[in-house]
Formats: C-alpha cells, structure tokens, sequence
C-alpha cells in the first residue's frame, strides 16, 4: 500500500485495499459524502497467529498543578467509562456521533449503538475482537499534551517528505528538553 497523503482520505479513494486505522475511521469511510468507498469498508480481524490489535486506554493526564486524583478519575469515568449512576453517557454519545467504539461490553452490545455501527461494522469482528483483549500492565508515566500536538506536526511533515529524519529527531529531542525544563 501507497501512501500518497493523510491516511484516512487516501483510503477513501477507493486505491487501497487494507488499512490500520482507528475504529472510528470506519464510519467516515462509508460515508458517500466523503468517501469512494462507501458501504465496502468492514472491520477485520489482523492478520496473523494472534490477531493482534491496539488496545484501548483508560485515560492519561498532566498538569502543572496538584490534582485531586478522585475528582480527576470520575471526570474521566464519565467521559471513558461508566459514571456513578451506571451509565456510559459521553462515551455511547460518541459512539453514536463518531462511531468510536468501547472495550466496554456493556456500550458495544446496546441496541441503539448495534443497529448504528451494524451498517459499516462488522459486529461479530467486533465481538471478538473483545472476546480476545487482554489487559497490559503498563507504566504510569507523565505525560505532555504539548508534545501530542508538536510530535504529531512534526511527524506528518515528516511523512509528508517535508524533512530530514535528523531534523525530525532533533527538533522532538529538543521539544523533549523544553518540556522537562518547563514542568520541573
């Protein structure tokens, strides 16, 4: 596969035959207004012995003051997860503007969200997809959301041809730097 520009549109031009992308890219590849490809883009399981895929997250945060970790946690249920009265308000929103999915059983098996994601989705793949998640340990690690923004930039000028990779490597290192520097 040829990358000739962002990702997701490059798909949509009907050139392509597979593609890595954000469960919720599915939606906009059917959709007719934007898409060549409307109506033939499925979900599938990776290739592979494992069928591998990314995984969900539950959330990060970083700030420059204290935190109240509790207060922090429930926001973060309420947009990610379930809230304290049992339902997932922000997340089943999204998923039905979006068409971004959840490791949540509970939101992928809800009638309103099956009978929207059944028209570009696979949901069996879905389904399964869950059925074979496994939970990662990972390390808890601060995080810059200056640096998603900057990384992000510089990357896509990058694959945009629109750079050298030594200058690429040097103006992350130094953002890098600059950040340490800004939050210590």
């Amino acid at each position: 596969m040829t990358l000739p520009g962002e990702g997701v549109p490059s798909y949509a031009s009907g050139r392509h035959t597979f593609m890595v992308v954000h469960d919720y890219n599915h939606k906009v590849a059917n959709d007719p207004a934007v898409s060549k490809i409307a109506g033939k883009v499925r979900n599938t399981l990776m290739p592979g012995a494992t069928h591998s895929t990314m995984a969900w997250t539950a959330a990060y945060l970083m700030g420059t003051q204290p935190v109240d970790k509790a207060r922090a946690w429930n926001l973060l249920q309420f947009f990610g997860g379930k809230a304290k009265d049992g339902q997932y308000h922000v997340i089943k929103r999204w998923a039905l503007e979006f068409g971004l999915g959840s490791a949540y059983r509970e939101v992928m098996t809800d009638p309103e969200i099956v009978a929207s994601f059944s028209k570009w989705r696979d949901l069996d793949v879905s389904a399964k997809q869950l059925d074979m998640a496994t939970s990662r340990t990972i390390a808890k690690s601060i995080w810059f959301p200056e640096w998603d923004m900057f990384m992000m930039q510089q990357v896509q000028e990058y694959v945009r041809s629109n750079g050298s990779t030594d200058k690429l490597v040097s103006a992350l290192a130094q953002k890098a730097t600059d950040l340490k520097a800004q939050y210590q």
